[in-house]
């Protein structure tokens, strides 16, 4: 916890208090076994590992952490792994139903692991968009293809349905804006009673597993936002055009000091580092692109 800060005006001591939301792709999955639904492909032992090993780094509290992913196991498990990274009893040859069942037999925290479609993308099935995309994918440039072509196809081919660039950029801040209210609403109850949390640091932490085009095109629409489109393309070019690696991503912070909150985003890739305060206007500004977005395709289909 940061030293507790003092207005000038005002001789009470101001409390501060934080939402820690981590964003991580997925670890290595297995490989697709005939009749698999995509939706069903867990982690590799390596990919488990390397959930287990962002859990290690980021050192988590179980008890004020709460797990969210896609709706596909590989990012729950990245996710809900990494939470319960200092947890002995779970290990990484422990199955998800195995690592449930600890959870709500010897831990006793609750459900805390649990599905968000703003974490997730889809695909329209034999549409276009869908065949774009899994064509960029095959010759490695999806982050790329998703920032630079997916809006334009979905317009063109009048797709209100499938995943693209300003909708990913839409639903990521859709969620961090749900975060910026629980952060405010932490912060009463942490003011009403300041010496409940003080052992956690007055402080929540969220896990969110989640997939590239997702993470890539929230932070590259965030950079684009503030910094113009020259750095949105110089970030890409150092995140490469297939994203973010295994297990990588980026992090929120919300924090309130007494009526005033601050929401900043950090990014690290390879040797560069990204520092980005994010307004609530411009989560709200998101939002409200992916909605006009989609009433233009609506408007291009009569």
């Amino acid at each position: 916890m940061s030293e507790i800060s003092r207005l000038e005006h005002d001789p009470k001591e101001v409390i501060e208090s934080r939402v820690a939301l981590h964003f991580r792709r997925h670890g290595k999955k297995e490989k697709t076994l005939t009749g698999q639904s995509d939706r069903e492909v867990p982690l590799t032992m390596e990919g488990r590992q390397q959930a287990v090993a962002v859990g290690k780094e980021l050192n988590p509290n179980s008890k004020m952490s709460l797990a969210r992913g896609s709706f596909r196991l590989r990012a729950q498990e990245v996710a809900g792994r990494a939470m319960l990274a200092n947890e002995e009893s779970i290990t990484p040859e422990m199955s998800m139903d195995e690592i449930s069942k600890q959870i709500e037999n010897e831990l006793k925290f609750g459900k805390k692991i649990v599905p968000d479609p703003n974490l997730d993308f889809y695909e329209k099935k034999h549409s276009q968009l869908q065949e774009q995309t899994e064509k960029a994918y095959g010759e490695r440039r999806t982050s790329e293809f998703m920032v630079h072509e997916s809006d334009q196809t979905a317009l063109e081919t009048g797709d209100l349905e499938s995943s693209t660039y300003t909708r990913l950029a839409g639903q990521v801040a859709e969620l961090v804006k749900k975060y910026a209210e629980i952060g405010s609403n932490f912060q009463g109850i942490v003011e009403r009673n300041p010496e409940k949390y003080q052992e956690f640091h007055n402080q929540l932490e969220r896990y969110f597993g989640t997939h590239n085009t997702v993470s890539d095109s929230f932070v590259a629409r965030v950079i684009e936002k503030q910094q113009g489109v020259a750095a949105r393309e110089e970030f890409l070019r150092i995140l490469g055009p297939m994203g973010f690696n295994e297990a990588e991503g980026f992090g929120i912070e919300i924090t309130n000091r007494g009526p005033v909150q601050e929401i900043v985003m950090h990014v690290k890739v390879k040797d560069r580092e990204w520092r980005l305060e994010i307004p609530a206007a411009l989560l709200n500004e998101l939002i409200e692109d992916r909605d006009a977005f989609n009433l233009e395709v609506a408007r291009s289909t009569e």
